[in-house]
């Protein structure tokens, strides 16, 4: 008998009076119901599954947030991060659960055919610090693409990693490689807090940062990258391009930290900021695009130039007008032999 995890599919939505499949192979954005590819699927026991996580988080957060909250679940051997929406047509008590399905294993960033240059880049043993950024739009794979750089990161060169998310998505937690942990964490409305830990969590080598929502986050992200010297700090957050995600950033973070305190933190921890989205090709199969790139190495390269400085000056100045030095920096790494060496 066929159950859920037999299915190719992107999204389930569970109504009140029914349950729908969203991104099945060959049938776009139709909403397909479940009841016919599932007859035997209990859509009412999803629904209690999500809201018994969801009372679990509830007293962790202010009453006037009890709807905007996502939960991880697992059901029918599927995990799925449940986002609750409460429409004009549902009655009192009832939710309408969005659930993006997740991957079951951590891919590597060859599976999802992240540029081989660039993946190289991100693998080098000396990127121990600063700030990595993930930008796309809404399911553009970007904890994908964090999670298994971090996984792959300590696999390759060990220690340990601490992960905050809200919810957790992929399976970080546990051992990577023969040297390498990860400690995946769940921060529900405490980030700050979050944070101030870090200190005494034995000088981690990786800190992930599930995905920038507001000020909080972004300004204590900042904080994070400005004071762990020998920590690489990755996140994701939300933009169409990597001027306006950049602009978002700084915004939110200078309603805390001032826009020059935010500006110059900015420059002094970015590493590498990556536009990406997901599509399906010809044959169906889910695939990362990296729309745009930009690397911003710390100190001079074997040619003794300051690859990053020209990035960091023009940040510093406010000028995040950026998509002309992203775009000579991508042509001159597509079109040189040596790909990304020299960065």
């Amino acid at each position: 008998m066929l159950t859920l995890k037999d299915l190719d599919f992107t999204d389930l939505l569970v109504l009140p009076d029914g349950a729908y499949l969203k991104g099945m192979p060959r049938q776009g954005h139709r909403l397909l119901s479940v009841a016919q590819e599932l007859p035997a699927f209990d859509a009412q026991a999803f629904a209690a599954q999500c809201s018994n996580a969801q009372c679990k988080k509830l007293i962790r957060l202010p009453e006037n947030e009890k709807y905007d909250l996502s939960v991880r679940v697992t059901f029918d051997e599927v995990s799925f991060r449940a986002t609750p929406i409460m429409t004009a047509a549902d009655g009192d008590g009832e939710l309408t659960w969005i659930a993006r399905r997740l991957p079951a294993t951590v891919p590597t960033l060859k599976e999802l055919k992240f540029p081989p240059n660039y993946t190289d880049w991100l693998l080098r043993p000396e990127h121990t610090k600063g700030l990595i950024l993930f930008l796309g739009d809404q399911a553009s794979g970007k904890t994908w693409s964090a999670s298994a750089l971090l996984a792959e990161r300590l696999a390759l060169w060990g220690g340990h990693a601490i992960t905050f998310e809200d919810p957790p998505e992929l399976p970080l937690n546990g051992r990577w490689g023969k040297y390498g942990h990860c400690f995946q964490t769940e921060f529900c409305g405490d980030f700050e807090t979050k944070v101030k830990s870090v200190k005494n969590l034995g000088s981690p080598n990786i800190l992930f940062v599930g995905q920038i929502r507001d000020k909080n986050a972004a300004y204590n992200t900042l904080k994070l990258a400005l004071g762990a010297g020998e920590t690489l700090v990755i996140a994701t957050l939300h933009g169409l391009d990597i001027h306006s995600g950049l602009e978002n950033f700084i915004a939110d973070a200078a309603q805390i930290g001032g826009t020059d305190w935010s500006y110059n933190t900015l420059a002094n921890v970015i590493l590498a900021v990556f536009h990406q989205e997901i599509s399906r090709n010809i044959d169906e199969d889910i695939q990362m695009n990296l729309r745009k790139a930009l690397l911003v190495p710390f100190g001079t390269n074997s040619a003794g130039e300051q690859v990053g400085e020209k990035i960091r000056s023009a940040i510093r100045t406010k000028n995040m007008k950026l998509n002309e030095l992203i775009n000579i920096q991508m042509t001159k790494i597509k079109n040189s032999p040596k790909g990304v060496i020299g960065f």
